[in-house]
């Protein structure tokens, strides 16, 4: 067997391997996700998955990184491009748009370690009213800092307004996190799709 062939077994045994680990421990990411959330929000809101995603077997987070070895493990871009495709769920088609931006955002991104939420996260004051709503959320980790992303994804007409009524939602979001703590953020706009803002914590 030559070293290529030996190198693409472990590769995959590997991911394996991560498969095994990673599909019990959605609770425990779950967990991770929301107190990140619940890092960077001020103390009278919670931030909950909303969970419409009921799908037997189906993760709510999906993880992509990079492995010891250079190869990519990607639990992400397969559940999404089953949701997408193929609709099991019945979603609306502004959460499929939603889901769709959110693929798209993933997909671009360089860190090496990447958590993202398929699920709306509704932030609520803890007496149960709603203040916000973030259509996707990832959670990016780099050598020298980590972010999280929210994003705004719009699915109206006209398609050019999109991006500015997103951006400018996005704003009531940076106002939540900055009334517990002032966080380097940057808000950018996604033309004919909505708009992301960035916190690195």
């Amino acid at each position: 067997m030559d070293e290529e062939s030996k190198k693409e077994i472990l590769s995959n045994f590997r991911k394996r391997f991560l498969v095994d680990i990673i599909k019990p421990a959605q609770p425990a990411l779950k967990s991770i996700f929301s107190g990140v959330v619940k890092y960077i929000l001020p103390n009278e809101l919670v931030g909950t998955i909303s969970e419409v995603i009921p799908r037997k077997g189906a993760d709510t987070i999906g993880l992509k990184l990079e492995l010891v070895d250079g190869s990519i493990y990607d639990s992400i871009t397969s559940n999404m491009e089953e949701i997408i495709n193929n609709n099991p769920q019945e979603l609306t088609a502004d959460r499929i748009h939603e889901i769709k931006v959110l693929q798209k955002y993933v997909r671009k991104s360089n860190a090496p370690f990447i958590a993202a939420c398929y699920e709306k996260f509704i932030i609520r004051e803890k007496d149960g009213g709603d203040k916000d709503d973030w259509d996707g959320v990832v959670l990016e980790i780099y050598d020298h800092k980590v972010t999280i992303t929210v994003i705004e994804a719009k699915n109206i007409r006209p398609i050019t307004s999109r991006e500015t009524q997103a951006f400018n939602q996005l704003n009531t979001t940076k106002k939540l996190v900055n009334s517990k703590r002032r966080l380097s953020s940057r808000r950018k706009r996604l033309p004919g799709e909505g708009a992301l803002i960035t916190f690195t914590l």
